[in-house]
């Protein structure tokens, strides 16, 4: 590694570094070393974690543009061949993928569960307390 702010410069061999700049263009496979720092990581050096377990051995790589995309490990099904061209095969994995988040559903029957925008307790706006009611 070439990160001389990092206090594991010494003896880390992790290709993506979180404190060098330099790194961001580079890749990470899920079988190479990640950064050994446990705080003050950004979450993608934990996602890497995740899907080192989830997809180790494989012959694609991530760079660390698609590792910040990334928010539900478990979506993420292959990374990007290496014998493709970089910039193309990282457009159609966003193509393909967009930002990987996780499903938001909505449970019905709990309290607070009303959908987005809608909180317990919350007093009515003055557009919904000044609406005319029908009389029958």
């Amino acid at each position: 590694m070439t990160c001389p702010k990092c206090e594991r410069y010494d003896d880390c061999d992790a290709p993506l570094c979180p404190r060098d700049e330099q790194t961001r263009d580079g890749g990470w496979f899920p079988d190479e070393p990640i950064c050994p720092l446990r705080r003050l990581v950004p979450d993608w050096v934990r996602l890497q974690r995740k899907l080192a377990k989830r997809l180790g051995g494989r012959v694609e790589y991530f760079t660390i543009a698609m590792l910040e995309a990334v928010q539900y490990p478990s979506r993420v099904k292959y990374g990007l061949d290496p014998d493709a061209v970089p910039e193309i095969a990282e457009k159609q994995w966003f193509r393909k993928h967009g930002k990987v988040t996780r499903k938001r559903t909505w449970s019905g029957g709990k309290a607070g569960a009303r959908g987005p925008g809608t909180a317990v307790g919350r007093a009515p706006t003055q557009a919904e307390d000044s609406e005319p009611k029908e009389v029958a």
